[in-house]
């Protein structure tokens, strides 16, 4: 698990990690999650990787759903949901 509280550089942190999966909150600094997103999903070497996006915002499952995110958690909510979020949205990735 890799915390951060700024995206600004996510694209070569990602690249350089090559994490399984990205949990991203919508409303960060600088720049949100969802365009972060964007950006992970237009970029060929990244556009594969699951990424999960959470929101309180009343609007955040439409935005992650616009922003091409493979799955969406409201905030705020259970550990248990976010697991099985989690492992949903591996299984999809990783078990075909």
């Amino acid at each position: 698990v890799i915390l951060s509280d700024s995206m600004e550089d996510i694209i070569n942190v990602v690249n350089q990690i090559k994490p399984d999966i990205l949990l991203l909150d919508i409303r960060m600094p600088a720049i949100g999650g969802d365009e972060v997103v964007k950006k992970l999903k237009a970029n060929t070497e990244t556009a594969n990787l699951p990424v999960v996006l959470f929101s309180a915002d009343f609007k955040g499952e439409l935005m992650a759903k616009v922003a091409g995110a493979d799955a969406y958690i409201a905030k705020p909510f259970e550990l248990k949901d976010l697991i099985r979020t989690l492992e949903e949205t591996l299984n999809k990735y990783y078990l075909q």
